[in-house]
């Protein structure tokens, strides 16, 4: 499969770079439950290490206080220029800036995420705008769900009783449809295909809740087993929801191991001036 191919199908990751706020954190829980792949970042710093390991991603930028105008401008210009980052494609969700400034900040950018006014419009309009900036990137590919890799999180766990046996399998990935169990072969007999298993508990965080499976399918592995389950249907939406949190802040950790022991980027772009090919008529 070509790198095309994969970005077709998996989409692209979409990074928000702001600061906490009400609107902020309803705009993202949003994005989230309509399973865009989401990662919000509440300082520049490592952003610029995230996206060199991550090419294609969409950066949705808040201005705030740490940078003036110019200085986010010159950030933006910084992203646009450097070979690592080429292909991220950028926007701005403004909330300060006025007509002059918007002019002078977007001359010599590309913006391929476009240019949102927030300030000028309502929650649900702003909403609708980035998302149908999401679509027109293909943000979430043919996937229709988000997954989250727990291979190396002990915790993440289910578990269900069946009649005196206590039976309990590490959870491989998971997402708000169902997850992929590794089971010891010598449980063969408990996760047989077209199962149904009502009282299944999933452990994520130290969180318990209930959440009905049904098994999909088992495949032998050099490992032992590998087994598809699908939650059921009437799953209460408490349990989705912490699933559905689990995953955002797995797919966060996961990407900033990734990126560990890196330095950040402590450059302060108010006192630098990046000049981009269109500045130089190029």
């Amino acid at each position: 499969m070509t790198n095309e191919e994969k970005k077709v199908i998996q989409g692209k990751k979409v990074f928000f770079l702001r600061q906490k706020s009400k609107f902020m954190d309803a705009l993202i829980e949003r994005l989230v439950t309509m399973e865009y792949e989401i990662y919000c970042f509440d300082d520049h710093k490592n952003i610029k290490n995230a996206l060199a390991e991550n090419p294609d991603t969409i950066l949705f930028i808040v201005p705030y206080k740490r940078f003036s105008t110019s200085g986010w401008k010159n950030y933006v210009k910084s992203i646009e220029v450097d070979m690592d980052m080429s292909t991220t494609q950028v926007g701005i969700l403004n909330e300060y800036m006025g007509e002059n400034e918007k002019a002078s900040f977007m001359g010599g950018l590309k913006l391929k995420a476009g240019l949102t006014d927030v300030n000028l419009l309502d929650d649900d309009d702003t909403f609708h705008t980035v998302v149908k900036i999401l679509d027109s990137l293909n943000a979430k590919g043919m996937r229709r769900n988000v997954r989250a890799n727990c291979f190396s999180d002990a915790g993440a766990e289910v578990y269900w009783v069946s009649g005196s046996m206590m039976n309990r399998f590490h959870i491989i990935d998971i997402s708000t449809v169902g997850m992929a169990i590794s089971v010891p072969e010598r449980f063969q007999s408990a996760v047989q295909p077209q199962e149904s298993i009502p009282n299944a508990m999933l452990t994520l965080k130290n969180a318990q809740f209930k959440i009905p499976l049904d098994i999909q399918m088992v495949k032998k592995t050099n490992s032992g087993l590998l087994v598809i389950a699908i939650f059921q249907l009437g799953v209460s939406k408490s349990a989705l929801e912490s699933v559905r949190h689990y995953v955002l802040e797995r797919n966060m950790e996961l990407l900033l191991e990734s990126i560990s022991g890196r330095r950040p980027d402590d450059t302060n772009y108010n006192q630098i001036v990046v000049e981009s090919e269109n500045d130089l008529g190029i």
